[in-house]
């Protein structure tokens, strides 16, 4: 497995590497690298005139070559993992417990370079 970064971000997979990179041609990055801008909070904000559309179609360009599973949470939710070898993998909420209930992805990067990244996804103010 090879190691890669886009802006400040390093990935232990190629396949998320290629992934993030194609995002980068749908999404905007900020100066850092990074997608969205900081929230309140840890999570970053990327903002959409529909923001459902928006990240379910950052989730099927992130988890392309990923083995997925879909699993239940709580009564009427579902979380989306996608893994790649056994240090990185990505979580996709259609509704997080945020107030708003926005859709939330998070990568995370159990491997040497170990991180976590969220983002939630709202309406345009």
């Amino acid at each position: 497995m090879g190691v890669g970064s886009v802006g400040s971000l390093v990935y232990s997979s190629k396949r998320v590497l290629d992934n993030v990179e194609n995002l980068g041609r749908e999404f905007t990055l900020s100066p850092s690298g990074r997608f969205g801008v900081q929230g309140e909070n840890e999570p970053r904000i990327v903002k959409s005139a529909k923001p459902q559309v928006a990240a379910e179609r950052f989730w099927e360009v992130l988890k392309k070559g990923a083995d997925t599973v879909s699993v239940k949470e709580g009564k009427n939710s579902e979380v989306k993992i996608a893994t790649f070898g056994k240090y990185s993998f990505i979580t996709y909420r259609p509704v997080t417990s945020s107030k708003d209930g926005s859709p939330g992805i998070a990568i995370n990067d159990r491997g040497p370079s170990g991180f976590i990244y969220n983002l939630h996804f709202v309406p345009l103010d």
